[in-house]
């Protein structure tokens, strides 16, 4: 008890870190404004940073801008930061394992807790929305922003993501670390724009209110949505880790947390929970239990649980699967899930908490592995992890992956030449491949029927 109350006091000043942006990141779009001198050179940078891409503009601007201010561009860096955003090699092969595991139910966990915890956070939700002075970048296109947000976590996790080489231009870095320094510039892009829409004719943002644009606060609270909060939805799945591997995962979240210019960065699992313990009682129990409603987390919300359905196979999509799950994950006192416009579901939630207690405890048993190994093995490749027969959460984690692969992110964009998603790998760690349970067995059968193997198509 001691112990939480101290590392609850880190955490005291959080209300200082709404007035606080990136100063060096700011500093660098400040400059290219002027550099260029272009009406809407914002809005053209803006364009570049989004997406997945590592744009030739943005290597240009971090030259540029180390020509004229060495010290806040070594500070924006991270091959000049290597000592504090580089992550040691037993941390990413610990956190890689995590991911390998269980991966696909991270996915799923960020999209049913995660991402409604962003949107239940209202002061910071507010900057995602256009109605408020803000730009909209985030809301626009939602499925593209979601499908973008998953590309980032996948990337974090791939082979050499996290590399760092000073020798080498910024585009050469790691995966990770190079959308991690774009997801940078782009919120200072955000800050500016949004801070300068009443000059330009737009609805001004409240800054007294809500603080600045993307500020500290609410970058240390997305943050924690990907570590943290993660972490606690394994748990919450009965998936418990042991500490070190907690520990590992946390760790390389820190990491890219210090390429994305956070500046509260926890240093321990205990720090983490206190520091989303203390931003959810600022940012969305008070408003709740002052009956604020959040009407921008709302509408976040109900976008987000479109995409979920669309992806659900079509006899599932009359239920209120998405809403079950979100409820399972969010906390209830007070009721976070309501806050965000998700009515009570009790039969559905019920099933899904017996269900997933059912995957974490029954399918560790010995007849379970063995059941697995008899039916569920293919072309002589199977997936220890996936004991398919009870593993639902796995099989909508893989019902999300196959929504973003198919996910036209050029729809919306005139002659767009964005990438698609990529997997880098993990389809074939997460044997993705390997047909659904149902399918699977009737090949068996029919293999012994005929007795001839069934082959993949080339």
């Amino acid at each position: 008890m001691a112990t939480q109350t101290m590392t609850s006091r880190l955490f005291d000043d959080l209300p200082r870190l709404r007035a606080v942006g990136d100063q060096p990141a700011d500093d660098a779009i400040e400059y290219w404004q002027r550099t260029k001198n272009v009406r809407n050179c914002l809005h053209s940078l803006a364009d570049q940073l989004v997406g997945f891409e590592f744009s030739p503009e943005i290597e240009r601007l971090i030259d540029i801008f180390s020509a004229k201010n060495s010290t806040a561009a070594q500070a924006l860096d991270p091959r000049k930061r290597i000592q504090e955003c580089a992550c040691e090699d037993s941390h990413i092969a610990d956190g890689q394992k995590v991911f390998e595991e269980q991966g696909l139910k991270i996915l799923l966990i960020l999209l049913c807790y995660s991402l409604p915890a962003a949107y239940a956070a209202q002061n910071g939700v507010r900057v995602l929305h256009s109605d408020n002075g803000s730009t909209g970048f985030f809301i626009k296109d939602h499925s593209r922003r979601l499908i973008e947000t998953a590309q980032f976590i996948i990337e974090v996790f791939s082979d050499k993501g996290l590399r760092i080489e000073p020798e080498r231009p910024c585009g050469e870095q790691g995966r990770a670390i190079r959308s991690a320094l774009r997801v940078r510039l782009l919120h200072a892009v955000v800050r500016a724009l949004v801070e300068s829409n009443g000059a330009r004719g737009g609805k001004p943002w409240n800054t007294e209110e809500f603080g600045r644009p993307a500020n500290q606060e609410d970058l240390s609270g997305t943050l924690m949505t990907f570590s943290w909060l993660v972490i606690d939805g394994l748990r919450k799945l009965h998936l418990n880790l042991d500490s070190n591997a907690e520990q590992a995962y946390l760790e390389i979240w820190m990491r890219v947390g210090k390429v994305l210019g956070v500046q509260r960065v926890p240093s321990n699992l205990e720090e983490a929970e206190a520091l989303t313990i203390a931003i959810r009682k600022s940012q969305i129990d008070a408003p709740i239990l002052a009956n604020v409603e959040n009407l921008y987390g709302k509408e976040m919300t109900r976008r987000l649980i479109e995409f979920f359905r669309s992806v659900l196979p079509w006899y599932l999509r009359w239920l209120r699967l998405p809403e079950a799950l979100i409820r399972f994950f969010l906390p209830t006192e007070p009721d976070v899930p309501a806050s965000l416009g998700i009515r009570p579901t009790p039969i559905l939630l019920r099933f899904v908490k017996i269900w997933f207690c059912i995957e974490a405890k029954l399918t560790n048993f010995t007849f379970f592995r063995k059941l697995n190994d008899v039916v569920f093995v293919e072309w002589d490749e199977k997936d220890p992890r996936a004991i398919t027969l009870l593993q639902f959460s796995r099989n909508i984690g893989r019902r999300l992956l196959r929504g973003m692969q198919g996910f036209d992110r050029n729809a919306a964009i005139a002659g767009g030449q964005r990438q698609s998603f990529q997997l880098h790998g993990w389809e074939r760690r997460w044997a993705l491949k390997q047909a659904n349970p149902l399918t699977r067995v009737a090949r068996r059968l029919r293999t012994r029927v005929t007795g001839t193997q069934y082959q993949p198509r080339p």
